[in-house]
């Protein structure tokens, strides 16, 4: 799955793309036990990936998106997706992704995402998940896909 994303006439602006790469198997079944592997990321070479940890830079605002894929071996399984800060620390105003069973589907999509404001230094972010009980459920790569616009703060004196 991709976009094409254009800004024009917009100065200071970042954008990129990031994918799994593979498929991931989630097997924890506590609190965002899993780190979901993020295998490329492509665009602005300001922002940059490192062992499954997106670095964001300094100065700006940025909105990071995440679109779990997932396919499951049981409906009634619940899995669950979140943005945290590389250190494990929550980021304020996130939004949880939640596939849930009720739709009698094996496989959806769901989203995370957040406001990330990087004035006061760079940040560092990580995808965690996890499932309701220990039935076989897998992030698809197909089905998958985060990206990420950033646009410049300017402080007004």
């Amino acid at each position: 799955m991709s976009y094409n994303i254009f800004l024009s006439n917009v100065a200071e602006a970042l954008v990129c793309e990031f994918e799994l790469g593979s498929d991931h198997a989630l097997s924890s079944t506590s609190s965002f036990g899993d780190t979901i592997p993020i295998g490329t990321i492509s665009g602005d070479s300001e922002i940059t990936l490192s062992s499954n940890t997106i670095t964001l830079p300094e100065g700006y605002e940025f909105l990071v998106r995440f679109y779990a894929g997932i396919e499951r071996a049981n409906v009634s399984t619940y899995i669950y997706t979140r943005l945290y800060y590389s250190d494990g620390s929550d980021i304020e105003n996130v939004i949880t992704g939640m596939i849930t069973g009720l739709a009698a589907n094996e496989s959806s999509v769901e989203e995370t995402c957040a406001v990330i404001n990087t004035n006061n230094g760079s940040k560092s972010i990580i995808i965690k998940g996890y499932k309701s009980d220990s039935n076989t459920t897998s992030i698809l790569n197909s089905l998958s896909y985060g990206y990420i616009i950033g646009f410049k703060k300017w402080l007004i004196l």
